[in-house]
């Protein structure tokens, strides 16, 4: 069954929260099909990365999602009748021939990553700019993309244009690249490493594991980020699955150190959300380098979240080796001049980073570096740390240049 939507860019007329029943009508060729396996009230019909209506399963109502007066009204178009029901007079029409994806299983990062930012999706949302809402922000720019963690949750959530993704790290950016564009190739070789392994004795998967990391750290120098490569994105999505604490380290050389996990048959292949990745990857712009890559790309309408390596907080805690190259308080600094100037442009920007005075009161550093902007502290878990005691709630820096 294919559902299409008929956008109406109407007179700036608010939806203010009207439905329009369909009443019954055939389960074969109803526009909004039968939740039988549903475990959700409401689910959602989406064009591209944009969620346009949610549908009550209960009373079989649509209801537009859309910020008011910036779309419009919607006209619902189906192939059962060939008719369009009108809900407001406009003065212009787009019709959508995409069939809608209706999903109630969202994205989410296909990876592991210290530091990512699902935990505090709540608290972080709470500081996007508003014009995030209201449709007036056109580019969003994540120049530390890592997992994808706030990335995803945007693309799912606001209507945005153009996603800008970057980061230093090769190997994160060669696996967005395989993931959009040789996807099934991928889901295929995942799916026969993940059989392959869960068949062996607990010895023999802990040997299979530190034989595909030999391997993926010998092919390291040959690595092309801006071309596909199924064999090793496969490599790394399995060591991330199967190694202690997935974690993402290199050693000084640039080859990746983390140990075997002792994980008992861990998934390994995702099916799913690697399909939904790439459907949200499908017109997004991937780079690879360092911050300022994405200087281009920064205008008044858009948003940037930025999420570098934190500065350690402890002398004992400095876990920043997600690449050769230290990020360090040189770098730090580097940043925060950066994001100055993309001030200056009118861009909205958004920081985070460790909080010092979670062990030292007097450490100021980010404090002085950001003092013009908009400093807030929003609570985190500290997951990482070989002593389980030592994990617990910490405070994280969050700077804005906008209130």
């Amino acid at each position: 069954m294919k559902c299409y939507i008929l956008a109406a860019f109407g007179d700036g007329g608010s939806s203010n929260g009207r439905t329009t029943d369909f009443g019954s009508v055939d389960r074969g060729s109803n526009p909004c099909p039968p939740a039988k396996k549903a475990t959700r009230r409401r689910v959602a019909f989406f064009i591209d990365r944009t969620p346009i209506c949610s549908y009550n399963i209960r009373n079989r109502r649509l209801r537009p999602v859309l910020p008011p007066g910036r779309m419009g009204w919607l006209f619902l178009f189906s192939h059962f009748s060939k008719k369009v029901t009108m809900l407001k007079t406009v003065t212009q029409l787009s019709l959508f021939e995409t069939p809608i994806r209706l999903s109630t299983v969202s994205a989410k990062p296909f990876l592991k990553w210290a530091g990512g930012k699902t935990q505090l999706l709540p608290q972080l949302s709470a500081f996007f700019p508003a014009g995030l809402k209201t449709g007036q922000i056109a580019t969003y720019v994540e120049p530390f993309v890592g997992s994808g963690a706030v990335f995803f949750h945007i693309a799912q959530h606001y209507p945005v244009k153009n996603f800008i993704l970057s980061d230093s790290n090769r190997d994160l950016v060669l696996a967005y690249i395989t993931i959009q564009q040789q996807t099934e190739s991928l889901i295929d070789y995942l799916c026969a490493l993940e059989k392959t392994y869960h068949k062996l004795s607990s010895d023999a998967q802990k040997d299979f594991f530190y034989t595909v990391r030999q391997n993926f750290n010998q092919s390291r120098h040959s690595v092309n980020p801006h071309t596909p490569n199924v064999e090793r994105t496969a490599q790394l999505i399995f060591l991330n699955r199967t190694c202690f604490n997935g974690l993402y380290r290199v050693n000084a050389k640039g080859g990746f150190n983390v140990p075997f996990g002792s994980y008992k048959n861990p998934k390994i292949c995702f099916r799913q959300n690697l399909r939904n990745i790439a459907a949200i990857l499908h017109n997004v712009t991937i780079l690879h380098g360092d911050f300022e890559t994405c200087r281009p790309f920064f205008t008044p309408d858009t948003f940037a979240y930025f999420d570098p390596p934190y500065r350690p907080i402890s002398k004992t805690a400095s876990f920043t080796a997600y690449q050769k190259s230290p990020f360090n308080d040189r770098s730090q600094i580097r940043l925060a001049q950066f994001f100055r100037e993309m001030d200056t442009i009118g861009a909205k920007l958004m920081l985070s980073n460790s909080d010092p005075h979670n062990t030292d009161p007097t450490d100021d550093f980010f404090d002085n570096l950001y003092a013009d902007f908009h400093i807030h502290r929003v609570s985190a878990n500290r997951m990482i740390n070989r002593d389980g005691n030592k994990r617990g709630k910490i405070t994280e820096i969050l700077v804005t240049n906008y209130e």
